[in-house]
């Protein structure tokens, strides 16, 4: 039929106005490659010129695509030497002539020629890309030379005239391509003359007759034959390609050849049987999924001559639970032994190859890298909830493959320069120098002698509800806390005993602010002052928040270990707070403590020091938090408090650390005036009876500033509405207590 429309198209051209032709063939001379040109005239195609042609798409088709139908006859001329890829993709063509300088054709350049039946290739060819002739039904018969050394996948796909003209077991073309399988062993030894595998070897394809114009056969895809169970391959054979015997589910033994250098993805993707393969020590890459899903493969044994592992390459493989890798290994994909028993049951650093880090799995927030990695790989850490706070990474290593640290809150540690920094900035992680110096500063450990409350913190002292002056209860009015609901929910003033306690410490108040007479906190009486002053700010952090944080644990961790570290060193002792079983708590912690304690059969490496208002006399060792240095794990045995981030029986957990002076204090307690503060030092003291006699002995030396200072402040201090000698003898009684 395509034949016979051909021909009538002819007959109508010869017998139309020449004029019309002259301007139609002018039209469709056009470049098809750098030296090539192509022209259509009488039903021809003809392509002419040297090199090769253009490539095309099925996005971007060549330019007489439009011509495909009226298109009988394609005839490439001498001098061109490769046919792009889709050059006559679709063409109605019905015969194909090209010339001997021609030695490759491109991917899909003869698919969906349906007209065509038979092509004879030059002698001289020597690559035939992926599908070239798929979907061309009515091919039959296709002459490849012995030149060609490369035939692509699936070339003959949806042929189904060559298929069916097809008579021997072993289609063979080219240098000794294996091309297709008909048999029906399901032991099979492939012959000695094949060096090289097609893809779909083994693939089923049926085609039933149908009763249309347009086509002979319809398609029907079958899975990959299950019965055969063994293949014997040539040694001559150097390569295995991709996908060569991807789903035979049946095959249990491949024989592979002595001289194999690699095997190519999807090799034995989903060859479900497969449960030894012995790999030749000739081999040297096992490209991405090659093995991937050969579900009843126990042991793989790498020889010293591989050298690289791709993507996936044994993923899947559930039975896989024993893998040798020989430290000649230096390139491995991601995902290369996930869903294998042997993968998943490591622990710790999985080290293979030469230096290569392919995987790190365990409950450590403090990752230390051993020397002997040099290169880590892609995905080894991946760490999408936040637990790993802090990776340290040698200078040995000088490679980081990209998306190998996936841990956006962990902080990456080592020397300055390092590969590791490079990757830390790139990836907008925080780096620190390892050989960064330690803060400086003067040691601000807590002394139980003096910088704590000589009080606990209990109802003997504090009573059953906050005691607040009539001053500060309108201060804290004020500043919108309602404190009736305060006094209702009474449990305590631990909270506001340390945070003042943190603030006396870091010299926000003397202690001659809050009594005149004490030279440490330790000396402070619980008055009504003073009950009042702790209250006001166990009020603000209540109704602030300051005792609770959304930040995640183990931030809260990681930074309590670093305060606490750095406390010798200058940095302010913290707030501490976290929930008990049955309320909440909050401490001051000061120091960290290295060593061994064991507590509920459970065994901690490190403690925080703390002060707790109620052990306000000495260090209760129960009181303090033990924490696991690796896994963060901790407890505070005398509350009762114990958390694992993989437990289901934690009971309570810390709440808040916090030592920024700007947050305990945000809103300053503000003194009443001192009477007789005749220095402005916020204190009386002996001091100021000295400056009331040198102004009463009319001393010269005394500055404007310090007449002003005596003037303003109650000098009357003996109620006789004069300023005299008396005035500040009794100031001085006051003083001294006499």
């Amino acid at each position: 039929m395509k034949k016979m429309i051909c021909g009538m198209l002819s007959v109508l051209m010869t017998v139309s106005q020449m004029d019309s032709i002259s301007v139609f063939h002018a039209e469709t001379e056009q470049k098809c490659g750098k030296n090539a040109e192509w022209s259509f005239s009488g039903h021809t195609l003809t392509i002419s010129g040297t090199g090769a042609m253009d490539d095309y798409s099925s996005e971007t088709p060549p330019p007489w695509n439009t011509y495909n139908e009226q298109i009988c006859e394609i005839a490439v001329m001498d001098g061109i030497t490769a046919i792009g890829a889709f050059a006559f993709s679709s063409c109605s063509a019905t015969d194909v002539s090209l010339p001997d300088s021609c030695v490759s054709v491109g991917d899909n350049a003869f698919a969906g020629m349906q007209q065509l039946n038979k092509l004879v290739l030059p002698s001289g060819l020597q690559s035939i890309g992926d599908s070239c002739f798929r979907d061309s039904y009515g091919l039959a018969e296709v002459s490849i030379p012995d030149t060609v050394t490369h035939i692509g996948s699936g070339i003959f796909e949806g042929d189904a005239a060559w298929h069916h003209s097809q008579t021997e077991d072993f289609v063979i073309a080219g240098d000794g391509i294996l091309l297709k399988y008909f048999g029906t062993d399901t032991e099979i030894t492939v012959p000695d003359t094949v060096r090289q595998i097609s893809t779909n070897v083994f693939t089923t394809q049926m085609y039933l007759p149908m009763a249309t114009e347009t086509e002979t056969y319809e398609i029907v895809f079958s899975p990959p034959r299950t019965d055969i169970t063994e293949i014997t391959l040539p040694d001559q054979m150097t390569e295995l390609p991709a996908q060569a015997f991807a789903g035979l589910a049946g095959l249990q033994k491949i024989h592979l050849p002595e001289n194999l250098q690699s095997i190519s993805g999807g090799a034995f993707e989903q060859c479900a049987a497969l449960n030894a393969v012995t790999i030749p020590d000739t081999v040297t890459k096992l490209d991405s999924r090659a093995f991937w899903g050969c579900s009843s493969l126990k042991e793989i044994i790498l020889p010293a001559s591989v050298t690289a592992l791709g993507d996936s390459v044994f993923e899947g493989c559930m039975a896989l639970a024993n893998i040798q890798i020989p430290d000649t290994l230096l390139e491995i994909g991601c995902n290369a032994f996930s869903q294998t028993p042997w993968f998943q049951s490591h622990e710790g650093f999985l080290m293979i190859g030469n230096g290569l880090l392919y995987h790190w799995q365990g409950r450590e927030k403090l990752i230390a890298i051993p020397e002997t990695v040099r290169t880590i790989c892609k995905n080894a850490f991946i760490d999408t909830d936040n637990r790993i706070m802090e990776i340290q990474i040698p200078a040995s290593v000088t490679q980081i493959q990209p998306e190998a640290i996936v841990c956006s809150g962990a902080v990456i540690v080592s020397e300055t320069g390092s590969a590791a920094e490079n990757y830390a900035r790139e990836n907008n992680m925080q780096f620190r120098d390892i050989q960064s110096e330690q803060p400086r500063g003067a040691d601000m450990t807590f002394d139980y002698t003096k910088d704590g409350w000589c009080f606990g913190n209990s109802r003997e002292i504090f009573g059953d509800d906050y005691f607040l002056t009539d001053a500060d209860r309108a201060k804290l009015e004020a500043l919108g806390i309602d404190t009736r609901a305060v006094d209702k929910a009474w449990g305590g003033s631990c909270l506001g005993q340390a945070v003042t306690a943190i603030l006396v410490k870091n010299g926000v108040f003397s202690t001659e602010m809050l009594q005149s007479d004490a030279k440490t906190l330790s000396e402070v009486q619980p008055t009504d002052e003073i009950r009042s002053f702790i209250n006001y700010y166990h009020a603000i952090a209540a109704e602030d928040g300051v005792s609770r944080s959304h930040e995640p644990i183990n931030q809260k961790i990681y930074r309590m270990i670093q305060i606490a570290k750095n406390v010798k060193s200058g940095e302010s002792p913290f707030l501490l707070t976290y929930a008990t079983p049955t309320a909440a708590h909050a401490v001051i912690g000061y120091g960290q403590e290295d060593g061994a304690w064991e507590f509920d059969g459970k065994a901690y490496d490190s403690r925080i020091l703390v002060w707790d208002s109620n052990f306000p006399k000495a260090l209760s060792d129960e009181a303090c938090l033990y924490y696991d240095s690796k896994t963060f794990d901790y407890c505070i045995p005398y509350y009762g408090v114990h958390y694992a981030d993989d437990a289901d029986d934690n009971a309570g957990g810390i709440q808040m650390v916090c030592n920024d002076l700007n947050i305990l204090n945000a809103y300053p307690y503000t003194f009443a005036e001192q009477q007789h503060d005749l220095n402005g030092d916020a204190s009386v003291d002996v001091a100021d009876a000295v400056l009331l006699a040198r102004f009463v002995a009319e001393d010269a030396t005394l500055t404007k500033a310090q007449t002003d200072e005596i003037l303003n402040a109650n000098t009357d201090a003996d109620g006789d509405h004069l300023i005299t000698i008396l005035d500040a003898i009794v100031i001085l009684k006051e003083v001294i207590n006499i």
